[in-house]
């Protein structure tokens, strides 16, 4: 485009190099190729400085009209090689001092052949005699035929722009640089369309790959549900029963049990146990990924305080100082933001299990804008070179005999607050604790309260 307006510049000083300035007095007088040269010089700025702020059909309507005024000529158009490169098809065409319909010609034996091929622009009589086999040309009885190429850096010669008349049109020093402008101007235009039916195209694709990818997500959703069937009935009957089944063989003959065995059979139950948890946890990570959100302001605080004293019940005898910050609130869905905090404090309170005076809290934060929640505990931490596995299904950095899990419930964290469009960050030492920093992806801001 730049080079396009560059070319444009240098026609248009080409084409009014020979300005008169003129006063504002009486025109009457003034030269009448002077006066021309005015109407050129105006024609030629309008077109210049003109933006397509309508669609090219416009346009390219407004060109036409303003070369057979500008020329004094009848007919004149805008025309395209086709993909076959052997006819042109119009854009714009005026004729007779109204617009007419657009058309596709062979352009074997016409002048235009010539102009696409640079080889001759200006034809100021017997154009008809000249090329006798152009039936178009010929029908219409046309004497005068003035041309340039449109031009573009990516594609050469795209087209052409024309005027005609059934007589004798002057030749000056103006002729064949105003089609030239006119030319360049359009060649920007068609470029500007091309990028625009190319943006067009993308978006039709983008949308068609979205709706693919949108059915295979729905695939993947429906085989998640098929799963998640499975674990539920197929797998989890089966494993309670024998959880069952193995309670009461102890209680019926645990006191024949020799020592071995006893011992095999407390591993052979906590197993079962195991994976009965096991099997719970990833129902959990499934409905958390599965589930419809229902977004709504959430009293944070509150909830943070209903799960600490769930844990309280459940370990009567643990001692530890839990701080809460009051008026937490967010925008997100009530149901997972108790799954997450569930989470997060059971962590919490099973790795604060062998510090002496373990201590838990709770808060938020905002930095830049940047609205955080976090959880803190000076529990036995980690090593942060590790904290890339933290995430996933199953990765533990503890051994079971140090402390029991699965490494479900931090994935499930995770796609938690990925669902409400926030991340999550762990900063931790060993030996020092761990804090979980994250945001909720909050689609309304939090009214700061007084406390």
């Amino acid at each position: 485009l730049k080079e396009g307006l560059n070319r444009m510049e240098l026609l248009l000083k080409a084409a009014l190099k020979s300005k008169a300035n003129i006063g504002e007095g009486d025109l009457t007088a003034v030269d009448p190729g002077v006066l021309e040269r005015i109407q050129v010089e105006k024609v030629l700025r309008t077109l210049a400085t003109t933006t397509s702020t309508q669609d090219s059909e416009e346009f390219f309507k407004y060109c036409v009209k303003t070369l057979a005024q500008l020329y004094g000529c009848q007919f004149a158009f805008i025309g395209l090689i086709t993909d076959s490169k052997k006819s042109v098809k119009t854009q714009a065409v005026w004729a007779g001092g109204a617009y007419a319909d657009n058309f596709e010609y062979e352009l074997e034996g016409t002048p235009c052949a010539e102009i696409i091929n640079l080889e001759k622009e200006l034809i100021p009589t017997n154009a008809s005699k000249l090329y006798a086999d152009d039936e178009l040309l010929v029908s219409m009885n046309i004497d005068s035929y003035f041309g340039a190429p449109i031009i573009t850096k990516e594609h050469g010669v795209i087209g052409l722009v024309s005027v005609m008349d059934v007589k004798p049109m002057d030749l000056n020093e103006w002729t064949a640089p105003v089609l030239g402008v006119f030319a360049s101007r359009l060649a920007i235009e068609l470029q500007r369309k091309r990028a625009v039916d190319d943006l067009q195209q993308l978006n039709n694709t983008l949308e068609e790959r979205i709706i693919e990818r949108t059915r295979d997500l729905e695939a993947s959703n429906r085989e998640l549900a098929a799963f998640s069937y499975s674990v539920s009935h197929d797998l989890r009957a089966p494993v309670r029963t024998i959880n069952s089944f193995m309670s009461i063989l102890f209680e019926d003959f645990g006191e024949q049990f020799t020592p071995e065995a006893n011992d095999y059979f407390q591993r052979i139950k906590r197993a079962g146990k195991k994976l009965d948890h096991l099997i719970d946890d990833l129902l959990e990570l499934s409905r958390v990924t599965r589930t419809e959100m229902l977004r709504k302001r959430v009293n944070i605080s509150k909830l943070v305080k209903e799960e600490v004293q769930v844990l309280k019940e459940m370990s009567p005898e643990r001692k530890i100082d839990i701080k809460i910050s009051e008026n937490m609130e967010s925008w997100g869905d009530e149901g997972l933001l108790k799954i997450l905090f569930q989470n997060l404090l059971s962590n919490a309170w099973k790795y604060t299990a062998q510090n002496n005076n373990p201590y838990i809290e709770i808060g938020e934060l905002n930095t830049n804008g940047c609205h955080q929640f976090y959880v803190k505990d000076n529990g036995i931490g980690f090593d942060m070179k590790y904290s890339d596995q933290l995430f996933q299904p199953f990765q533990r950095l503890h051994a079971d005999q140090e402390f029991e899990g699965n490494g479900v419930g931090l994935a499930t964290i995770m796609r938690i607050i990925n669902r409400h469009g926030g991340s999550i960050q762990p900063e931790s030492e060993v030996g020092k604790g761990t804090t979980f920093y994250f945001t909720l992806g909050e689609s309304k801001p939090i009214k700061q309260q007084t406390r």
